[in-house]
């Protein structure tokens, strides 16, 4: 029996889960980020549904930040949505992690979500392991 979230999961995507555009060296995204300055991804894609960027911010870890945002902005985190879009950019054997900060590090100022991409082969001590 299919469980009633992965068939929400099948309508969205019907809807406009489709094929990943890489649109980082695009005009508008080049115009849009010279104008917020800052740290620039090293990556930007897009498809029907979704915007992710990809930081090389330097960490303990050697991670990849990853920022997913609905196109219409919709403050909706839907993890089995999150784990395809891993899966699509990073491969299905990378590991992502998502953090919930301490209170003051908290950086709540849109509607986006940030996983923290490990590098290939990396152990996660923390990931569950085992068969489906």
């Amino acid at each position: 029996m299919v469980r009633a979230k992965e068939k929400y999961v099948k309508k969205l995507m019907a809807g406009g889960y489709d094929k990943w555009l890489d649109i980082t060296h695009t005009e508008q995204t080049q115009s849009v980020m010279n104008q917020l300055g800052g740290e620039r991804p090293f990556k930007v894609w897009r498809n029907g549904m979704f915007i992710v960027q990809a930081f090389s911010t330097p960490n303990a870890w050697g991670a990849i930040r990853m920022m997913i945002r609905w196109l219409d902005a919709r403050p909706d985190h839907d993890w089995s949505l999150f784990q395809r879009i891993k899966n699509d950019l990073f491969g299905p054997e990378a590991v992502a992690l998502e953090v919930y900060p301490a209170e003051s590090n908290k950086q709540d100022v849109a509607n986006m979500y940030w996983l923290w991409v490990l590098p290939p082969n990396a152990d996660c001590p923390i990931e569950v392991k085992g068969k489906k």
